[in-house]
């Protein structure tokens, strides 16, 4: 049986690694190509699944009512407190969590984690903020996102959002990461008025 031997010259090595390179940066473009249109992908919009419940807002900050008033009896003033005329922050809250398959679920303030198991296509999480403040990106999974949409919020005869004339007291930040379908997730604010402070809260996506 006869052997074929190829005969590697100085030539032809350059050409194979010049070929080789190429198709290195090749492929490392492409990556970043592909990880550019995921990032640039449009942001469906909220109606996706059920509007988000306001109800739950009321009982929300009842609960960090009790809260503050058991810090303040315990001598710890470092707290949330509950709604007031729109200053600085005074709270800073995850208000909903939810995905095209669950729909909206709405975490306690003392839940670490959420109570169902996400997935679909869509993942999206409210945060709730009474006071004047700039949120900072969201984090998922090493994913950065700033808020996609935002509505203002006014209390008069109950929480709602703010009609023409009315005074802003209150944000609620909308941020997605579709395509995600549970990790940890974290937001903040940083209170642009009395009083000041950083504002973050978290919570484990299941």
């Amino acid at each position: 049986m006869s052997k074929i031997f190829t005969r590697v010259t100085p030539r032809s090595s350059l050409s194979i690694f010049i070929t080789f390179i190429m198709l290195f940066v090749f492929n490392i473009g492409a990556a970043n190509s592909s990880e550019t249109e995921l990032d640039q992908q449009p942001i469906i919009k909220t109606d996706a699944f059920k509007d988000i419940d306001l109800s739950h807002l009321e009982a929300l900050l009842e609960e960090s009512k009790k809260a503050d008033a058991r810090k303040k009896k315990n001598g710890d003033e470092t707290l949330i407190s509950s709604a007031s005329v729109a200053q600085g922050i005074s709270y800073f809250q995850i208000y909903a969590v939810g995905s095209s398959n669950i729909g909206w679920e709405y975490p306690q303030s003392w839940q670490t984690s959420t109570t169902y198991d996400y997935g679909g296509s869509l993942l999206r999480v409210a945060i709730f903020q009474i006071g004047y403040g700039n949120p900072n990106p969201a984090t998922l999974n090493g994913l950065s996102r700033t808020p996609y949409y935002i509505e203002k919020y006014c209390s008069g005869g109950g929480w709602h959002i703010c009609n023409v004339g009315e005074t802003i007291e209150a944000w609620m930040y909308y941020f997605a990461f579709d395509g995600q379908q549970q990790g940890y997730f974290t937001s903040s604010s940083n209170s642009t008025a009395s009083p000041f402070g950083y504002w973050s809260d978290s919570i484990s996506i299941q």
